[in-house]
């Protein structure tokens, strides 16, 4: 899969950039539209994939409301069609309103995904949205964490991929090897504090090597400076990726670069434009491939 960032001003307004092209198209605006006897609306989450059945590329607006002085949430999900360029509401209901999102959305096998729990609780479960149907469903994660660790959910030769934190102790990872299939959820490797030389807080999982799959691409993250490893996982050796003039401290994504974004009535140069400037918040996209761009949150002007 290709790999874009959103532009936002907070929901409405939307816009999908191409960092490798650095344009970025605007969507059509799109209200949020709050039910009645809610006043607030929770932070928005944005989340894009290929519709590979209907040929289309779709972005996912979630947004839950709430009001402090009742119980109860509601959700508002609606789709955008980069082919159709138009908004519609899902009315396939959000599978549980107590659950809220708590990870980023990950892209694999069609669906986007989420990490989600109960308010004060670790995530249970994944919700699931298929951008072909454009329904939800629930897959349970493999074991619960306790509520001190850190969960997130990755994608890993194309496979959804979910990992247990525990801060300066160790990295448990687990692999969905049929999709679907909560029972083919499989431990592929934990990776302990001196395992790979160094106290780390997070080693995000990047791709398997092609000739020896037990080599696995890694993002070691610590508090003021992350470095790309590779990491054997049967001999437990760590050996550092050197590339020139890397940032201290840096995201990843395994991405295919592309020209998409080219045509259109709404795709816009920034380079092009004076004193032009929009912070952004970024999704991502993941399957395996040989290119590892490196890219940092930031600004674009």
């Amino acid at each position: 899969m290709v790999w874009f960032a959103f532009i936002t001003n907070g929901g409405e307004e939307i816009a999908i950039w191409n960092p490798l092209i650095r344009k970025y198209r605007k969507l059509p605006s799109e209200p949020i539209e709050k039910p009645p006897g809610f006043s607030n609306s929770w932070p928005i989450s944005l989340a894009f994939g290929y519709d590979k059945h209907n040929d289309d590329y779709k972005v996912l607006r979630v947004v839950r409301f709430f009001n402090m002085d009742k119980p109860g949430k509601e959700f508002e999900v609606k789709v955008c069609s980069i082919r159709l360029q138009c908004w519609k509401k899902i009315e396939d209901q959000w599978p549980n309103k107590e659950w809220s999102i708590c990870s980023d959305s990950v892209f694999s096998n069609g669906a986007l995904h989420w990490l989600v729990a109960e308010e004060g609780q670790s995530p249970e479960n994944i919700v699931a949205f298929d951008l072909a149907t454009e329904k939800f469903w629930v897959i349970r994660v493999p074991i619960k964490a306790p509520t001190s660790c850190v969960t997130c959910l990755e994608v890993l030769e194309g496979q959804l991929c979910f990992i247990v934190i525990v801060d300066e102790m160790y990295n448990d990872v687990w692999l969905m090897k049929e999709y679907g299939e909560e029972s083919s959820w499989t431990s592929i490797y934990k990776i302990e504090q001196g395992d790979v030389g160094s106290t780390f807080e997070y080693c995000k999982p990047l791709m398997c090597s092609k000739n020896n799959r037990k080599k696995i691409l890694m993002e070691e993250f610590h508090r003021c400076r992350t470095y790309l490893i590779w990491y054997d996982i049967q001999k437990k050796i760590r050996k550092r990726v050197k590339i020139p003039k890397l940032p201290e401290v840096f995201q990843t994504v395994t991405c295919v670069g592309s020209l998409l974004l080219l045509d259109g009535d709404n795709v816009i140069d920034p380079t092009q434009k004076n004193n032009s400037r929009c912070d952004f918040v970024y999704a991502r996209n993941e399957s395996p491939s040989e290119h590892l761009n490196p890219l940092v949150k930031g600004v674009i002007y």
